[in-house]
């Protein structure tokens, strides 16, 4: 398996993990009110799609990434060891682009929902329904994902400088 391959199973296998999360937490809301009422059988089925594409996602990595990277072993022009700032860089760009992707259909598409169908300026309280703290959770999620991509390099410098501090006033002790 090469890099690019190793990379994608990475990948795919953690949003798989990611939906296996999200089914747990929705079978335990959907267990917990139907308690409170009577049993709906449809409230099942929105957790069980997401636990069946949690495990055919983990499953389905490996081939998924020999089809998309193929058998050719990409060459690796020059290999160095990372600096902390590059790791942390790194890992920074992943959550921001994590939270981008996981927000960006839902937030545009409760903006649409909010400019045509909502035209009632009553309707806009947490009391009725939907309301803008249901766009404000997806787009604030949005912004937060942006931000972090944008700025993932200044993070990161702010970030390994912090604890060059803390490490030597560690050490001075």
């Amino acid at each position: 398996m090469n890099l690019i391959q190793t990379i994608t199973v990475v990948l795919v296998r953690l949003y798989g993990f990611s939906w296996g999360l999200q089914g747990l937490v929705k079978l335990l809301i959907a267990a917990g009110s139907a308690m409170g009422s009577g049993f709906h059988g449809f409230s099942l089925v929105s957790p069980a799609a997401y636990l069946v594409g949690s495990v055919v996602s983990w499953s389905a990595a490996p081939w998924l990434a020999g089809r998309i990277a193929g058998d050719q072993v990409a060459p690796l022009p020059e290999v160095t060891v990372p600096q902390r700032v590059d790791l942390y860089a790194t890992a920074f760009v992943a959550l921001g682009a994590y939270f981008m992707l996981q927000s960006f259909g839902n937030a545009f598409n409760w903006l649409h929902y909010f400019m045509v169908s909502r035209q009632d300026s009553q309707a806009f309280y947490k009391e009725q329904g939907p309301s803008f703290y249901d766009l404000t959770e997806e787009v604030l999620t949005l912004v937060a994902g942006a931000a972090t991509l944008c700025f993932s390099q200044r993070l990161a410098k702010k970030l390994t400088q912090w604890q060059a501090v803390e490490a030597n006033s560690t050490a001075q002790s």
